[in-house]
C-alpha cells in the first residue's frame, strides 16, 4: 500500500510539474505603448486621411506576444480617417494578395498545451485586426498581416472603395531594423558644390554623359570590367520609387552572416533577395547603390550597380551604372568562395530589361541612346573582372525619371543616338 501511494505522488508530482511547465506567460505590451505612430507615413484624398507603418520583428513580438517573423509573418499598421458622409470599405487585398487572416496566423504560433494562453492570443488577434468598414465622419485603426518583405523600404498599395468611387494609396514604408550596404554611404557629400557639373541644356548633358569612364574598373583600377550602360536623370527619390515599384531588391553588406546565407542559398539552389554582391569601382569607389532581381534560385538574377556622378541636370541628380544578367555560376580563382556567376554576353539585352521595367514602372519620362562605351563585337567580345564574355552596341540607356506618374504612351524618345 505505501509503494503504491508513493508511485500515485510521483505521478502525481510529475503532472503538476509538467502542467506548471507548459503554462505560457502570454503578457503581449498595450498597443499604446508601441512608437508605431511617430513614423507612419501619412496621405489625404477625396476627403479619407490614410496613415501606415510596418512593424519590425521586436514590435510585432511586443504587440503581438509572439515571434511573427519565426512564421514569416509582418504586420502593416494602418489608420483610416474617413471625412465623407458615406461609409468605405478597405480592401485588404489591395496591400497584399497573400494576407493572413488573424486566425491563420494564430493557428502558426497558437500554444498547443495552454489552452487559455491560447483563447487569450485568439482574442488579441481579433482585436488588432483592421476592420473592412469606416462609417461615415469616423475613423478605424488595426493590422493587415502579410507576408515578410526583405529590405528596407516596401511599396503598400491601399485600395478604399466608397459609393461609386476607388481610392487608391502608394506608400514606400520603412522597415526599421534593415542594414543595406547603400545605408553604409552619404552619398549627399560624395561631392563638394565645387565639383559639381551643372548642365542646363541637352547638349551640356550629352557631352557629360559620354564623357563618362566606359567601364567598372577593380579596387587598383588597373583592369576593365562590366560596360556602364545605364544612365538614370532623376529627380530626387524619383529612382528609388521606381525600381522598388518594380520589385528590385535591396543588396546586404558583405558580413560573415550574409556571406553564410549566401554558400546556404548557394548549396541548395535557393533564392536569396538581398544577398550581397561584390564591389566593382567607378570613380575610385565601389558601387553607391547594388540592386537586384533574383529568381526562384540565387544563380539567376539580373545585378544593378549605381554611381553618383557629379552631373546635375537642372533639379536632377545623374547616376551611372552598369546591369547584367547572372545566368549560372562558374568555377574562378578570382573570388573568395572560387566560383562567381556567369552573365548574359549580351549586356544590351539586360540594358533593354531595364528601359522596359522602368516604362512599367511609370517613372520613365524620356528615353535617349548617348555613345560612351564603345562598339564591341560579338565575334571579339571583351572579358569582365571574372572573365564571363560581353559584347554591346556601345550605347548607354539615358533614362529621364519623373516624379510623376508617366503613362508608356506619353514616353518620348529623345533624337541622340540610334541602337540597332
Amino acid at each position: 500500500m505505501f509503494i503504491k501511494n508513493k508511485t500515485l505522488l510521483c505521478v502525481t508530482m510529475f503532472i503538476l510539474v509538467a502542467a506548471v511547465g507548459c503554462t505560457k506567460q502570454y503578457t503581449p505590451m498595450p498597443l499604446e505603448d508601441l512608437e508605431v505612430i511617430p513614423r507612419a507615413e501619412t496621405q489625404s484624398q477625396g476627403g479619407i486621411t490614410v496613415s501606415a507603418a510596418i512593424l519590425n520583428g521586436e514590435e510585432s513580438l511586443h504587440v503581438f506576444g509572439v515571434d511573427l517573423e519565426k512564421v514569416g509573418v509582418q504586420p502593416v499598421w494602418i489608420e483610416v480617417e474617413n471625412s465623407t458622409n458615406a461609409k468605405q470599405l478597405f480592401l485588404s487585398m489591395s496591400v497584399d494578395q497573400n494576407y493572413f487572416s488573424p486566425h491563420e496566423v494564430w493557428w502558426k504560433t497558437r500554444y498547443e498545451k495552454d489552452k487559455e494562453a491560447s483563447a487569450r492570443m485568439a482574442a488579441r488577434f481579433k482585436e488588432l485586426m483592421l476592420p473592412d468598414v469606416v462609417g461615415p465622419k469616423s475613423s478605424m485603426s488595426g493590422f493587415v498581416l502579410t507576408p515578410i518583405h526583405a529590405g528596407s523600404v516596401r511599396l503598400i498599395n491601399m485600395d478604399i472603395l466608397g459609393l461609386k468611387k476607388l481610392t487608391s494609396f502608394t506608400f514606400f514604408l520603412k522597415i526599421p531594423g534593415f542594414l543595406a550596404d547603400h545605408h553604409l554611404v552619404d552619398v549627399d557629400s560624395l561631392y563638394t558644390e565645387d565639383q559639381l557639373i551643372r548642365c542646363n541644356t541637352m547638349d551640356e548633358l550629352r557631352q557629360q554623359i559620354e564623357a563618362l569612364p566606359c567601364c567598372v574598373t577593380n579596387k587598383s583600377g588597373e583592369k576593365q570590367g562590366d560596360p556602364l550602360n545605364v544612365v538614370l536623370v532623376s529627380p530626387k527619390d524619383a529612382a528609388w520609387k521606381a525600381v522598388v515599384r518594380r520589385g528590385w531588391d535591396e543588396t546586404e553588406p558583405i558580413n560573415f552572416s550574409s556571406s553564410m546565407k549566401t554558400v546556404n542559398a548557394f548549396m541548395a539552389h535557393k533564392e536569396y533577395k538581398t544577398s550581397p554582391i561584390s564591389a566593382l569601382y567607378v570613380f575610385g569607389r565601389g558601387q553607391d547603390i547594388g540592386l537586384q532581381k533574383a529568381r526562384k534560385t540565387i544563380h539567376e538574377r539580373n545585378h544593378l550597380r549605381m554611381w553618383l556622378t557629379p552631373i546635375v541636370y537642372k533639379d536632377s541628380r545623374v547616376w551611372v551604372g552598369t546591369i547584367s544578367r547572372d545566368i549560372g555560376v562558374k568555377m574562378t580563382s578570382k573570388t573568395w568562395n572560387l566560383t562567381t556567376h556567369e552573365i548574359d554576353g549580351n549586356v544590351d539585352e539586360a540594358r533593354s530589361y531595364l528601359i522596359q521595367d522602368l516604362a512599367y514602372s511609370q517613372a520613365l519620362k524620356s528615353l535617349a541612346f548617348a555613345g560612351g562605351v564603345g562598339e564591341v563585337s560579338e565575334d571579339a567580345p571583351k572579358l569582365n573582372l571574372t572573365d564571363s564574355a560581353w559584347y554591346t552596341d556601345g550605347y548607354r540607356a539615358v533614362l529621364f525619371l519623373s516624379k510623376e506618374d508617366i503613362s508608356m504612351a506619353k514616353i518620348k524618345l529623345l533624337d541622340w543616338k540610334q541602337p540597332r
